[in-house]
This record gives C-alpha cells, sequence and structure tokens, in this order.
C-alpha cells in the first residue's frame, strides 16, 4: 500500500494460494483486474483502492469465499457488479465507490448476511434500491449516492436499525419519506437531498435523536417544521433548503445546542425569524435566505459569536439593521440584500475584520456609508 507502484498486476500472484491479505492500495496501477484473482481462495482482504485499475470486476471474484473485506474504490472500473459476489457469505465490507459501474444492484447482494459496509457511492448504477438489502442486519453503513437510483426507497431496508450512516443523495429517487426511517435510532448521518421526494418530513425522522447531519434539500417537500425538530439535540448540520417548505420557523429550533450550520434557505417560510436563537452558541453558518421571513431581524443574533456566514436575503425583513450584528468579529460573509430594511449601518460595522462580503442592495437604506467601512 501507499507506494508509487504501477504497470498490471502481475500473473504471478496466481500463485500465491495461501495468501490472505493483497493490498495494493494507493498506487498506480493499471489494466485490468485479471481474472486470476480468483484463485487467491485463501484471501480474507483484497484491497486495490485508488489506482487506475479499468474494466469489469470479473465472475472469478465469487470464488474468493473466505473474503472478509473488498475495497476497489476510486478507480476506473466499468460495467455491472458480478452477481457472483454473492458468494462471499463472510463479507463484512464491500466498497466499490467512485468508479463507472453501470446497471443495477443485484438481488443477490441479500444473500451476504454478515455484510455492514456498503459502498456503491458516486457510479452509474440505475434502477430501483433492492427490497434485498433489508435482509442485511448487520449494516452500519449504506453510502448509495451519486447515482441514478429511482423509484421509492423500498420499506425493507428500514429493518436495519444497526445502520449509523444513510447516504441516498444525488439520486432520481421519489414518493414520500416513509415514516418508518423512524426505526433507524442508531443513525448519525443520513443524506436525502437532490432526489425527487415529495410530502411532509416525516415526523418519526425527529426521533432520531442521535442525528449529528441531516440533508433533505432540493427535493419537493411541502408541509411545515415540526417543533419536534428540537429533539434533535446532537444535529451539527441541517439542511433542508430548497423545498417548498411553509409556515414559521419553529422556536424549539433554540434546543439544537450542538449545530454549527442552519440552512432552510430557499423555502417559503413566513413568520418572524425567532429570538430562541440565540441559544445556537456554535453555530457558524445561518442561511434563512429565499423565503418570506417577515418582522425584524432580531437583535438576539448578536449572541451568536461563532457566526460566519449570516444570510437572510431575499425576504421580507423590516426595521433597521440591528447594531448586535457589530459583535460578530468572525463574520465573513454577510447577506441582507433584497429585503426592506430602513435606517442606517450600524457604524461599527468596520470593526468586523473578517469581512469579505457585504450585500445590502435593493432595500431602503439611508445616510451615508460608515467611515469605518
Amino acid at each position: 500500500s501507499s507506494n508509487e507502484l504501477s504497470g498490471n498486476i502481475p500473473s504471478v500472484i496466481r500463485n500465491f494460494k495461501n495468501l490472505i491479505e493483497f493490498s495494493i492500495d494507493n498506487n498506480k496501477f493499471s489494466g485490468n483486474l485479471p481474472n486470476y484473482i480468483g484463485c487467491l481462495s485463501s484471501l480474507r482482504t483484497l484491497n486495490v483502492s485508488c489506482n487506475k485499475i479499468i474494466g469489469e470486476i470479473p465472475q472469478s471474484i465469487g470464488n474468493l469465499l473466505d473474503l472478509i473485506s473488498l475495497k476497489m474504490d476510486k478507480n476506473k472500473l466499468t460495467g455491472e457488479i458480478p452477481k457472483s459476489i454473492a458468494n462471499l457469505k463472510k463479507l463484512t465490507v464491500l466498497s466499490l465507490s467512485k468508479n463507472s459501474l453501470s446497471g443495477f444492484i443485484p438481488s443477490e447482494i441479500g444473500s451476504l448476511k454478515n455484510l455492514m459496509e456498503l459502498r456503491l457511492d458516486e457510479n452509474m448504477l440505475k434502477g430501483m434500491i433492492p427490497k434485498a438489502l433489508g435482509g442485511l442486519a448487520l449494516l452500519t453503513t449504506v453510502f448509495l449516492c451519486v447515482n441514478f437510483f429511482t423509484g421509492m426507497i423500498p420499506l425493507e431496508i428500514f429493518l436495519c436499525v444497526k445502520v449509523v450512516q444513510f447516504l441516498l443523495n444525488c439520486n432520481k429517487l421519489k414518493g414520500l419519506i416513509p415514516e418508518e426511517i423512524g426505526q433507524m435510532v442508531n443513525m448519525t448521518y443520513l443524506n436525502l437531498s437532490n432526489n425527487l421526494f415529495i410530502g411532509n418530513i416525516p415526523e418519526k425522522i425527529f426521533n432520531l435523536f442521535n442525528l449529528q447531519s441531516l440533508g433533505m434539500a432540493s427535493n419537493y417537500l411541502t408541509g411545515t417544521i415540526s417543533s419536534k425538530i428540537g429533539n434533535l439535540k446532537n444535529i451539527v448540520y441541517l439542511n433542508l433548503g430548497s423545498n417548498s417548505l411553509q409556515g414559521a420557523i419553529p422556536k424549539e429550533i433554540g434546543k439544537m445546542l450542538c449545530i454549527k450550520s442552519l440552512v432552510l434557505e430557499d423555502n417559503k417560510l413566513t413568520g418572524c425569524i425567532p429570538g430562541e436563537i440565540k441559544s445556537l452558541a456554535n453555530l457558524e453558518e445561518l442561511k434563512l435566505g429565499k423565503n418570506k421571513i417577515s418582522g425584524s431581524i432580531p437583535a438576539e443574533v448578536g449572541e451568536l459569536k461563532n457566526l460566519q456566514i449570516l444570510d437572510l436575503q431575499d425576504n421580507c425583513l423590516e426595521d433597521e439593521i440591528p447594531k448586535e450584528i457589530t459583535k460578530l468579529s468572525k463574520l465573513k460573509e454577510i447577506y441582507l440584500n433584497k429585503n426592506k430594511l430602513i435606517g442606517c449601518l450600524p457604524k461599527a460595522i468596520g470593526v468586523l475584520m473578517s469581512l469579505t462580503c457585504l450585500a445590502l442592495d435593493w432595500n431602503f437604506l439611508e445616510g451615508m456609508i460608515p467611515d469605518e467601512i
């Protein structure tokens, strides 16, 4: 591993019948993965990740009956995932990410009852996610993002209650997000962004108390944001942007004390920015732009000492820019453009030495630009 080795995988390896581990990752090997790889019948670990290997995964891979870990990510592999992979009953890790694999996930993958990690992200896979994945009770990691999967999420997959990381973003999945997602109580990372999901955000998603990252951006979600969002006390990154969510931002967001990034931009949210936002001491990014939020910018924003990006553009905000905003010494970007703000700029805004962008156009501001700027 991790050298500057290059060329094809040498044919001499076919003679190593007792070889237990073959790891050549992070090199510059090229050419095809040879069919004789299936001769290494004692292999438990096969890692050819991060090379320049091309061609299809040979069917002979199914001969490696003792294989526990199979990693081929970050190559230039093409073709379909071979059905013979179902023979690898001892497999716990299957990582084929970041290749150009096409076709469907074979339903035979449901035979891999010991599988804990399934990484097929960033390929060209298509079709529906097979129901057979629901039989893999030991799964903790499921990466299927950045492919061309269609259809609805099969309900069977939510039987995999040990899943910790579940990434389905950047596909063409559709339909409602099932309430059964609330069964995955160990989940810490969930990303469903950039799909075609419709309907409300399921209430039971807010029972996933261990969530640290939740992405549902760029779908067609409607309805309101539930007050139960305050249950997500461990959430660090929350992105519900670019949907059609309505109603007010619930004051319960003030209970998400760990949050660093809160993105609700490009929806149809109304009402005021809740003053409870002052409790989010770790917040670095607040994006509420492109909604219909009204009222004034709450002075409580000045309590967000770690804030770096404040985006409130394209709303219906009124009154003056609160002077408390000048307390935010880490601010790099401020977007208040396209609102109904009045009055003068706070003079002390010039003390924000980290500021790289200040957008105030299309308001009703008056007076002189402070010399401090």
